[in-house]
Protein backbone atom coordinates (compact mmCIF):
# COMPACT_ATOMS: atom_id res chain seq x y z
CA UNK A 1 0.00 0.00 0.00
CA UNK A 2 2.85 2.04 0.51
CA UNK A 3 4.01 1.60 -2.98
CA UNK A 4 0.73 2.49 -4.32
CA UNK A 5 0.49 5.55 -2.04
CA UNK A 6 4.03 7.12 -2.94
CA UNK A 7 3.02 6.56 -6.86
CA UNK A 8 -0.16 8.31 -6.67
CA UNK A 9 1.76 11.18 -4.68
CA UNK A 10 4.45 11.77 -7.24
CA UNK A 11 2.06 11.87 -10.02
CA UNK A 12 -0.25 14.69 -8.14
CA UNK A 13 3.55 16.32 -7.07
CA UNK A 14 3.88 16.64 -11.55
CA UNK A 15 0.88 18.02 -11.61
CA UNK A 16 1.03 20.17 -8.99
CA UNK A 17 4.27 21.79 -9.54
CA UNK A 18 2.85 23.54 -13.00
CA UNK A 19 6.33 22.99 -14.19
CA UNK A 20 7.26 26.37 -12.44
CA UNK A 21 10.50 24.97 -11.13
CA UNK A 22 11.57 24.84 -14.96
CA UNK A 23 10.31 28.63 -15.03
CA UNK A 24 11.78 29.71 -12.47
CA UNK A 25 15.47 28.48 -13.81
CA UNK A 26 14.77 30.02 -16.89
CA UNK A 27 13.51 33.51 -16.20
CA UNK A 28 15.27 34.15 -12.58
CA UNK A 29 18.46 35.74 -14.26
CA UNK A 30 18.47 38.48 -16.92
CA UNK A 31 20.72 38.07 -19.63
CA UNK A 32 23.44 40.51 -17.58
CA UNK A 33 22.85 38.10 -14.18
CA UNK A 34 20.47 40.68 -12.33
CA UNK A 35 18.31 38.73 -9.85
CA UNK A 36 14.52 39.11 -9.63
CA UNK A 37 13.16 37.61 -5.80
CA UNK A 38 9.33 39.25 -6.46
CA UNK A 39 9.12 36.87 -9.26
CA UNK A 40 9.78 33.97 -6.96
CA UNK A 41 6.62 34.98 -4.54
CA UNK A 42 4.41 34.94 -7.46
CA UNK A 43 4.74 31.98 -8.72
CA UNK A 44 4.86 30.65 -5.59
CA UNK A 45 1.46 32.08 -4.82
CA UNK A 46 0.02 31.07 -8.11
CA UNK A 47 1.32 27.69 -8.22
CA UNK A 48 -0.72 27.44 -4.22
CA UNK A 49 -3.73 28.42 -6.59
CA UNK A 50 -3.92 27.64 -9.33
CA UNK A 51 -2.83 24.17 -8.66
CA UNK A 52 -5.49 23.30 -6.52
CA UNK A 53 -7.86 23.12 -9.28
CA UNK A 54 -6.51 20.15 -11.06
CA UNK A 55 -5.69 18.70 -7.89
CA UNK A 56 -9.35 19.40 -6.79
CA UNK A 57 -10.50 17.29 -9.76
CA UNK A 58 -8.23 14.45 -9.30
CA UNK A 59 -9.35 14.70 -5.30
CA UNK A 60 -13.45 14.20 -7.02
CA UNK A 61 -12.42 11.42 -9.42
CA UNK A 62 -10.67 9.44 -6.70
CA UNK A 63 -13.49 9.86 -4.36
CA UNK A 64 -16.42 8.76 -6.91
CA UNK A 65 -14.26 6.12 -8.47
CA UNK A 66 -11.75 5.07 -6.61
CA UNK A 67 -13.34 2.05 -4.98
CA UNK A 68 -12.78 0.58 -8.46
CA UNK A 69 -8.85 0.85 -9.01
CA UNK A 70 -7.62 1.22 -5.70
CA UNK A 71 -9.17 -2.12 -3.55
CA UNK A 72 -6.11 -2.81 -1.51
CA UNK A 73 -6.13 1.01 0.10
CA UNK A 74 -8.93 3.04 1.59
CA UNK A 75 -10.23 5.64 -0.03
CA UNK A 76 -9.18 8.13 2.47
CA UNK A 77 -5.84 7.54 2.10
CA UNK A 78 -5.68 7.73 -1.37
CA UNK A 79 -7.13 11.08 -1.05
CA UNK A 80 -4.05 11.81 1.56
CA UNK A 81 -1.70 10.71 -1.43
CA UNK A 82 -2.73 13.19 -3.55
CA UNK A 83 -2.65 15.87 -1.06
CA UNK A 84 0.85 15.29 0.12
CA UNK A 85 1.81 15.39 -3.44
CA UNK A 86 0.06 18.89 -3.82
CA UNK A 87 1.85 19.75 -0.87
CA UNK A 88 5.29 18.26 -2.06
CA UNK A 89 4.92 20.68 -5.39
CA UNK A 90 5.13 23.52 -2.69
CA UNK A 91 8.86 23.65 -2.15
CA UNK A 92 9.73 22.92 -6.28
CA UNK A 93 10.17 26.69 -6.43
CA UNK A 94 12.19 27.61 -3.82
CA UNK A 95 14.73 24.65 -4.55
CA UNK A 96 14.68 25.89 -8.08
CA UNK A 97 15.15 29.37 -6.63
CA UNK A 98 18.36 28.03 -4.54
CA UNK A 99 20.20 25.93 -7.97
CA UNK A 100 19.82 28.66 -10.44
CA UNK A 101 21.24 31.21 -7.74
CA UNK A 102 24.25 28.66 -7.58
CA UNK A 103 23.53 28.51 -3.81
CA UNK A 104 24.44 24.84 -3.11
CA UNK A 105 25.05 25.06 0.41
CA UNK A 106 21.80 26.45 0.85
CA UNK A 107 19.74 23.98 -1.56
CA UNK A 108 21.45 20.70 0.21
CA UNK A 109 20.68 22.00 3.94
CA UNK A 110 17.11 22.69 2.91
CA UNK A 111 16.80 19.43 1.26
CA UNK A 112 18.94 17.37 4.11
CA UNK A 113 16.40 19.00 6.64
CA UNK A 114 13.44 18.25 4.69
CA UNK A 115 14.07 14.62 4.50
CA UNK A 116 15.38 14.16 7.61
CA UNK A 117 13.01 15.93 9.54
CA UNK A 118 10.10 13.63 7.62
CA UNK A 119 11.87 10.45 7.71
CA UNK A 120 12.11 11.38 11.33
CA UNK A 121 8.57 11.83 11.62
CA UNK A 122 7.92 8.56 10.09
CA UNK A 123 9.49 6.73 11.88
CA UNK A 124 8.45 8.09 15.41
CA UNK A 125 4.68 7.38 14.14
CA UNK A 126 5.66 3.93 13.37
CA UNK A 127 8.14 2.96 15.61
CA UNK A 128 7.16 4.95 19.07
CA UNK A 129 3.42 5.01 17.99
CA UNK A 130 2.90 1.94 16.31
CA UNK A 131 0.61 3.19 13.73
CA UNK A 132 2.47 1.07 11.01
CA UNK A 133 1.77 1.94 7.11
CA UNK A 134 -0.84 4.77 8.04
CA UNK A 135 1.64 6.27 10.54
CA UNK A 136 3.95 6.39 7.32
CA UNK A 137 1.25 8.12 5.35
CA UNK A 138 -0.02 10.72 8.02
CA UNK A 139 3.61 11.56 8.60
CA UNK A 140 4.66 12.18 4.70
CA UNK A 141 1.95 14.43 4.94
CA UNK A 142 2.55 16.07 8.05
CA UNK A 143 6.23 16.36 6.72
CA UNK A 144 5.41 17.72 3.09
CA UNK A 145 2.54 20.17 4.83
CA UNK A 146 5.31 21.76 6.80
CA UNK A 147 7.93 22.06 4.65
CA UNK A 148 6.03 23.55 1.96
CA UNK A 149 4.84 26.49 4.25
CA UNK A 150 8.64 27.00 5.12
CA UNK A 151 9.25 27.20 1.76
CA UNK A 152 6.13 30.04 1.22
CA UNK A 153 8.10 31.67 3.98
CA UNK A 154 11.08 31.53 2.24
CA UNK A 155 9.81 32.63 -1.11
CA UNK A 156 7.68 35.61 0.43
CA UNK A 157 9.47 36.81 3.13
CA UNK A 158 11.05 40.59 2.38
CA UNK A 159 13.91 39.80 4.52
CA UNK A 160 15.50 36.92 2.17
CA UNK A 161 18.74 35.33 3.45
CA UNK A 162 20.45 37.72 0.60
CA UNK A 163 21.95 41.03 -0.15
CA UNK A 164 20.83 41.11 -3.75
CA UNK A 165 18.69 44.07 -4.93
CA UNK A 166 15.63 42.77 -6.52
CA UNK A 167 15.56 43.83 -10.28
CA UNK A 168 12.09 44.76 -11.84
CA UNK A 169 12.47 43.62 -14.86
CA UNK A 170 12.47 40.07 -14.49
CA UNK A 171 9.02 40.64 -12.39
CA UNK A 172 7.73 42.38 -15.05
CA UNK A 173 7.93 38.83 -17.55
CA UNK A 174 4.56 37.82 -18.54
CA UNK A 175 2.76 35.84 -16.94
CA UNK A 176 1.24 34.46 -20.06
CA UNK A 177 4.68 34.17 -21.46
CA UNK A 178 5.55 31.77 -17.88
CA UNK A 179 2.44 29.78 -18.59
CA UNK A 180 2.97 28.71 -22.01
CA UNK A 181 6.77 27.76 -20.99
CA UNK A 182 5.66 25.53 -17.95
CA UNK A 183 2.17 24.46 -18.74
CA UNK A 184 3.79 21.32 -21.27
CA UNK A 185 6.43 20.47 -18.35
CA UNK A 186 3.29 19.22 -16.29
CA UNK A 187 3.12 16.55 -18.94
CA UNK A 188 6.59 16.04 -19.39
CA UNK A 189 6.89 15.26 -15.95
CA UNK A 190 3.89 13.06 -16.36
CA UNK A 191 5.28 10.89 -18.45
CA UNK A 192 8.58 10.57 -17.21
CA UNK A 193 6.57 9.24 -13.78
CA UNK A 194 4.88 6.84 -16.33
CA UNK A 195 8.26 5.49 -17.84
CA UNK A 196 9.44 4.15 -14.32
CA UNK A 197 5.78 2.70 -13.43
CA UNK A 198 3.95 1.64 -15.79
CA UNK A 199 6.51 -1.27 -16.53
CA UNK A 200 6.20 -2.68 -13.06
CA UNK A 201 2.07 -2.19 -13.23
CA UNK A 202 1.80 -3.84 -16.84
CA UNK A 203 4.83 -6.35 -15.37
CA UNK A 204 1.80 -7.91 -12.47
CA UNK A 205 0.21 -9.32 -15.44
CA UNK A 206 2.85 -11.41 -16.15
CA UNK A 207 5.30 -12.49 -13.21
CA UNK A 208 4.57 -13.20 -9.51
CA UNK A 209 5.66 -10.96 -6.60
CA UNK A 210 8.69 -12.65 -6.10
CA UNK A 211 10.24 -11.50 -9.74
CA UNK A 212 8.60 -7.99 -9.32
CA UNK A 213 10.52 -7.94 -6.32
CA UNK A 214 13.44 -8.65 -8.14
CA UNK A 215 12.92 -6.17 -11.11
CA UNK A 216 12.35 -3.40 -8.40
CA UNK A 217 15.79 -4.05 -6.83
CA UNK A 218 17.49 -4.05 -9.92
CA UNK A 219 15.77 -0.53 -10.90
CA UNK A 220 16.23 1.16 -7.99
CA UNK A 221 20.02 -0.34 -8.42
CA UNK A 222 20.10 1.34 -12.02
CA UNK A 223 18.40 4.30 -11.24
CA UNK A 224 21.99 5.61 -9.13
CA UNK A 225 22.86 6.86 -12.33
CA UNK A 226 20.26 9.10 -12.64
CA UNK A 227 20.78 10.32 -9.12
CA UNK A 228 24.42 11.22 -10.73
CA UNK A 229 23.52 12.92 -13.85
CA UNK A 230 20.96 14.54 -11.62
CA UNK A 231 23.20 16.37 -9.59
CA UNK A 232 25.37 17.52 -12.28
CA UNK A 233 22.43 18.39 -14.00
CA UNK A 234 21.38 20.93 -11.00
CA UNK A 235 24.81 22.27 -11.09
CA UNK A 236 25.16 22.87 -14.71
CA UNK A 237 21.71 24.51 -15.70
CA UNK A 238 22.77 27.86 -13.93
CA UNK A 239 26.13 28.60 -15.77
CA UNK A 240 24.32 27.33 -19.29
CA UNK A 241 21.01 29.70 -19.02
CA UNK A 242 23.88 32.69 -18.13
CA UNK A 243 25.85 31.96 -20.97
CA UNK A 244 23.85 30.85 -23.59
CA UNK A 245 23.22 33.54 -25.71
CA UNK A 246 26.61 34.61 -25.35
CA UNK A 247 28.91 34.28 -28.58
CA UNK A 248 31.06 31.64 -26.81
CA UNK A 249 27.86 29.75 -25.35
CA UNK A 250 27.82 27.02 -27.02
CA UNK A 251 30.95 25.93 -26.89
CA UNK A 252 30.94 26.63 -23.42
CA UNK A 253 28.09 24.51 -23.45
CA UNK A 254 29.37 21.53 -25.17
CA UNK A 255 32.54 21.83 -23.38
CA UNK A 256 30.41 21.04 -20.25
CA UNK A 257 28.73 18.42 -21.78
CA UNK A 258 31.67 15.91 -22.33
CA UNK A 259 31.95 16.56 -18.60
CA UNK A 260 28.77 15.31 -17.71
CA UNK A 261 29.57 12.30 -20.61
CA UNK A 262 32.61 11.40 -19.08
CA UNK A 263 31.02 11.41 -15.44
CA UNK A 264 27.91 9.45 -16.31
CA UNK A 265 29.37 6.79 -18.93
CA UNK A 266 32.32 6.41 -16.38
CA UNK A 267 29.56 5.72 -13.35
CA UNK A 268 27.60 3.45 -15.35
CA UNK A 269 30.99 1.02 -16.50
CA UNK A 270 31.64 1.06 -12.93
CA UNK A 271 28.13 0.20 -11.98
CA UNK A 272 27.68 -2.58 -14.51
CA UNK A 273 31.29 -4.16 -13.52
CA UNK A 274 30.34 -4.22 -9.61
CA UNK A 275 26.49 -4.79 -10.07
CA UNK A 276 26.59 -8.33 -8.44
CA UNK A 277 28.21 -6.36 -5.28
CA UNK A 278 26.16 -3.76 -5.01
CA UNK A 279 23.36 -6.67 -5.34
CA UNK A 280 24.65 -8.19 -2.85
CA UNK A 281 25.20 -5.17 -0.29
CA UNK A 282 21.30 -4.20 -1.33
CA UNK A 283 20.21 -7.21 -0.48
CA UNK A 284 22.17 -8.77 2.03
CA UNK A 285 22.94 -11.49 -0.26
CA UNK A 286 19.77 -13.24 -0.29
CA UNK A 287 20.07 -15.96 -2.92
CA UNK A 288 16.29 -15.17 -4.27
CA UNK A 289 17.73 -11.49 -5.67
CA UNK A 290 20.54 -13.10 -6.98
CA UNK A 291 18.92 -12.67 -10.82
CA UNK A 292 18.56 -8.40 -10.17
CA UNK A 293 22.68 -8.01 -10.97
CA UNK A 294 22.09 -9.37 -14.89
CA UNK A 295 18.33 -7.63 -14.42
CA UNK A 296 20.30 -4.14 -13.42
CA UNK A 297 22.92 -3.76 -16.67
CA UNK A 298 20.20 -4.07 -19.27
CA UNK A 299 18.55 -1.39 -17.29
CA UNK A 300 21.66 0.35 -17.10
CA UNK A 301 21.91 0.40 -20.40
CA UNK A 302 17.95 2.20 -20.64
CA UNK A 303 19.13 4.39 -17.63
CA UNK A 304 22.44 5.85 -20.10
CA UNK A 305 20.09 6.62 -22.65
CA UNK A 306 18.10 8.99 -19.87
CA UNK A 307 21.30 10.78 -19.10
CA UNK A 308 22.07 11.32 -22.45
CA UNK A 309 18.70 12.70 -22.72
CA UNK A 310 18.87 15.05 -20.31
CA UNK A 311 21.98 16.84 -21.66
CA UNK A 312 20.53 17.47 -25.28
CA UNK A 313 17.07 18.52 -23.76
CA UNK A 314 19.06 21.43 -21.98
CA UNK A 315 18.56 23.62 -24.83
CA UNK A 316 15.29 22.97 -25.13
CA UNK A 317 14.13 23.71 -21.82
CA UNK A 318 16.51 27.19 -22.69
CA UNK A 319 14.77 28.18 -26.19
CA UNK A 320 10.97 27.29 -24.76
CA UNK A 321 10.39 24.37 -26.53
CA UNK A 322 9.31 22.24 -23.59
CA UNK A 323 5.94 20.93 -25.81
CA UNK A 324 8.50 19.31 -28.06
CA UNK A 325 9.88 17.86 -24.70
CA UNK A 326 6.58 16.86 -23.71
CA UNK A 327 6.12 15.18 -27.52
CA UNK A 328 9.16 13.09 -26.91
CA UNK A 329 8.58 11.89 -23.05
CA UNK A 330 5.34 10.72 -24.74
CA UNK A 331 6.77 8.83 -27.32
CA UNK A 332 9.11 7.37 -25.02
CA UNK A 333 5.83 6.30 -22.58
CA UNK A 334 4.21 4.64 -25.94
CA UNK A 335 7.47 2.77 -26.79
CA UNK A 336 7.65 1.33 -23.35
CA UNK A 337 3.92 -0.15 -23.17
CA UNK A 338 4.11 -1.55 -26.72
CA UNK A 339 7.45 -3.28 -25.62
CA UNK A 340 6.69 -4.67 -22.38
CA UNK A 341 3.30 -5.82 -23.99
CA UNK A 342 5.01 -7.61 -26.75
CA UNK A 343 8.37 -9.12 -24.62
CA UNK A 344 6.85 -9.41 -21.01
CA UNK A 345 4.45 -12.60 -21.98
CA UNK A 346 7.82 -14.73 -23.54
CA UNK A 347 10.65 -12.64 -21.20
CA UNK A 348 9.12 -11.86 -17.97
CA UNK A 349 11.35 -9.02 -16.33
CA UNK A 350 14.05 -9.36 -18.70
CA UNK A 351 11.87 -8.22 -21.57
CA UNK A 352 10.61 -5.30 -19.95
CA UNK A 353 14.02 -4.49 -18.80
CA UNK A 354 14.85 -4.17 -22.92
CA UNK A 355 11.42 -2.09 -22.85
CA UNK A 356 13.05 0.41 -20.89
CA UNK A 357 16.47 0.58 -22.86
CA UNK A 358 14.19 0.50 -26.02
CA UNK A 359 12.13 3.45 -24.41
CA UNK A 360 14.76 5.84 -23.50
CA UNK A 361 16.79 4.86 -26.43
CA UNK A 362 14.00 6.37 -29.05
CA UNK A 363 13.84 9.46 -26.51
CA UNK A 364 17.51 10.31 -26.86
CA UNK A 365 17.32 9.41 -30.92
CA UNK A 366 14.61 11.61 -31.76
CA UNK A 367 16.10 14.38 -29.85
CA UNK A 368 19.05 14.29 -31.72
CA UNK A 369 17.19 14.98 -34.53
CA UNK A 370 14.95 18.33 -32.54
CA UNK A 371 17.85 19.78 -30.86
CA UNK A 372 20.48 20.17 -33.60
CA UNK A 373 18.32 22.34 -35.51
CA UNK A 374 17.50 24.11 -32.30
CA UNK A 375 20.46 25.34 -30.76
CA UNK A 376 24.15 25.42 -32.40
CA UNK A 377 26.18 22.81 -29.86
CA UNK A 378 29.48 21.78 -31.69
CA UNK A 379 28.87 17.69 -29.94
CA UNK A 380 31.47 15.49 -29.38
CA UNK A 381 29.44 12.52 -31.20
CA UNK A 382 32.44 10.90 -31.63
CA UNK A 383 34.39 10.74 -27.98
CA UNK A 384 29.71 9.86 -27.21
CA UNK A 385 29.54 6.70 -29.83
CA UNK A 386 33.18 5.94 -28.32
CA UNK A 387 32.82 5.66 -24.73
CA UNK A 388 29.02 4.33 -25.25
CA UNK A 389 30.81 1.30 -27.34
CA UNK A 390 32.87 0.58 -24.64
CA UNK A 391 30.44 0.28 -22.07
CA UNK A 392 27.96 -1.50 -23.75
CA UNK A 393 30.91 -4.30 -24.77
CA UNK A 394 31.78 -4.76 -21.05
CA UNK A 395 27.83 -5.11 -20.09
CA UNK A 396 27.57 -7.82 -22.60
CA UNK A 397 30.48 -9.31 -22.17
CA UNK A 398 31.95 -8.84 -19.30
CA UNK A 399 30.59 -11.70 -16.50
CA UNK A 400 29.03 -10.94 -13.16
CA UNK A 401 31.30 -10.65 -10.02
CA UNK A 402 31.66 -13.89 -7.75
CA UNK A 403 29.71 -12.50 -4.77
CA UNK A 404 32.31 -14.23 -2.47
CA UNK A 405 35.68 -13.19 -3.35
CA UNK A 406 36.93 -9.68 -2.04
CA UNK A 407 39.93 -10.25 -3.88
CA UNK A 408 38.23 -9.85 -7.23
CA UNK A 409 36.03 -7.45 -5.59
CA UNK A 410 39.04 -5.16 -5.61
CA UNK A 411 40.36 -6.17 -8.75
CA UNK A 412 37.32 -5.30 -10.34
CA UNK A 413 37.13 -1.58 -8.47
CA UNK A 414 40.66 -0.91 -9.73
CA UNK A 415 39.47 -2.05 -13.43
CA UNK A 416 36.70 0.90 -12.75
CA UNK A 417 39.17 3.58 -12.14
CA UNK A 418 41.30 2.45 -15.05
CA UNK A 419 38.37 2.66 -17.33
CA UNK A 420 37.12 5.78 -15.75
CA UNK A 421 40.49 7.34 -16.79
CA UNK A 422 40.62 5.98 -20.55
CA UNK A 423 36.58 7.49 -20.54
CA UNK A 424 37.94 10.97 -19.48
CA UNK A 425 41.13 10.82 -21.98
CA UNK A 426 39.31 9.77 -24.50
CA UNK A 427 36.40 12.61 -24.23
CA UNK A 428 39.74 14.75 -23.93
CA UNK A 429 41.20 13.24 -27.44
CA UNK A 430 37.85 13.58 -29.33
CA UNK A 431 37.16 17.09 -28.09
CA UNK A 432 41.06 17.94 -28.92
CA UNK A 433 40.85 16.85 -32.52
CA UNK A 434 36.83 17.78 -33.68
CA UNK A 435 36.27 20.76 -31.33
CA UNK A 436 35.31 22.63 -34.90
CA UNK A 437 33.36 19.75 -36.23
CA UNK A 438 29.65 20.05 -35.78
CA UNK A 439 28.05 17.40 -37.14
CA UNK A 440 24.83 18.55 -38.09
CA UNK A 441 23.49 21.90 -39.91
CA UNK A 442 22.01 24.10 -36.85
CA UNK A 443 21.49 27.23 -36.89
CA UNK A 444 23.82 30.11 -36.62
CA UNK A 445 22.92 31.49 -33.26
CA UNK A 446 21.02 30.57 -30.68
CA UNK A 447 16.83 30.15 -30.69
CA UNK A 448 14.35 31.87 -28.91
CA UNK A 449 11.62 31.29 -27.26
CA UNK A 450 8.64 31.00 -29.75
Amino acid sequence: MLGIFQAVSMICWAIATLGFGAAVRRFYRNGDGRTDELLIGRLWLIRLFVASIPISAVACLAWFFGAKFFTAMPITWVLMAILTGYLRAGTDVVESWYIIREEPVTYRTFTFFRFLSTTALVLGLVVLFDQGVYGAIIGELIGAAVWCFIAGYLALSPHKATSRVAEPEAASQSLQLIFRYSLPIIFHASFLWMLVTLDRLLLQRYVDNSALGVYEIAYMFASLLIVVATSINSAWLPDFFRTADDETGPKRFARTADLFFCCVIGCAISLSILSSDFIVILTGGRAEYAGAASLSRIILIGTLFQCFFMAFAQPLFFTGRTLTLACVSGLGVAVNVVFVLYLAPSMGTMGAAWATAAAYAVMFFAMIGIVHQTYRVPWNYFGILGASILFWVITITTPLGSQSSVAYAAVRCVCCLVLLGIVFAWFRWTRDSESEIAFFTAPETPGEIQ
